[in-house]
C-alpha cells in the first residue's frame, strides 16, 4: 500500500473529510477508491481547494462517522496511481535506494521521509557512520535518480551544505 494522504478532520456535517496530500494532490481526482486502516472506501467525489484535498467516501455521510477517521492514513495500491511522467517519482520510491557521489563510490543510503511540516526530509545513513542524518529533500541535491536500479546520484557539495 501507497500513503497518499492524512485526514486532518471532518469538513460539514455531510462527512466530507479534509485531507493533507502526502503526493500530488490531483491524484486523489484520479482514483476510485482509497483504504483507511484496510478497510476499502469508494470515493463519491474527491476535490481540490487550495493546498488540501476534500473526500466524500460511500459510508462516511455523517460528522461522527468522518471525525472516527481523523488522523488515519489514506493509501491506495501503488498500482492504481496514474502512471508518472518521465523523470517522476515517489518519494516512498526512494527509499532502500543508494547514493553515490559523482565518482560513483557509493557514499549511503535513503531509510527513510520525514516531514514535519516544513518539508520533506530524506533519512540516511551514511557508510561508516553510526545512526542516520535528516537531510531536507531540494531541488539540485540529485544528479540523478534511477529507481528501478535503486541508484541516486547527489550532488556531494550540495549535500554537505544540507546536512
Amino acid at each position: 500500500m501507497f500513503s497518499i494522504g492524512k485526514v486532518l478532520k471532518p469538513q460539514g456535517i455531510k462527512g466530507e473529510l479534509k485531507l493533507e496530500a502526502l503526493t500530488e494532490p490531483q491524484f486523489f481526482c484520479a482514483i476510485k477508491h482509497v483504504f483507511i486502516d484496510e478497510r476499502e472506501y469508494k470515493i463519491e467525489k474527491a476535490s481540490v481547494r487550495g493546498e488540501f484535498v476534500y473526500l466524500l467516501l460511500e459510508g462516511i455521510d455523517t460528522r461522527d462517522l468522518a471525525e472516527a477517521l481523523r488522523d488515519k492514513i489514506v493509501s491506495v495500491p501503488k498500482s492504481d496511481l496514474p502512471e508518472l511522467k518521465e523523470g517522476q517519482f515517489f518519494y516512498e520510491d526512494l527509499i532502500d535506494c543508494s547514493l553515490f557521489n559523482e565518482n560513483d563510490k557509493k557514499i549511503g543510503d535513503i531509510v527513510g521521509i520525514e516531514n514535519y511540516g516544513s518539508a520533506d526530509l530524506l533519512e540516511i545513513h551514511f557508510d561508516g557512520q553510526f545512526g542516520s542524518s535528516l537531510c531536507p529533500y531540494v531541488d539540485g541535491l540529485f544528479s540523478s535518480v534511477d529507481i528501478a536500479s535503486k541508484k541516486i546520484v547527489v550532488n556531494e557539495k550540495r549535500l554537505k551544505e544540507l546536512v
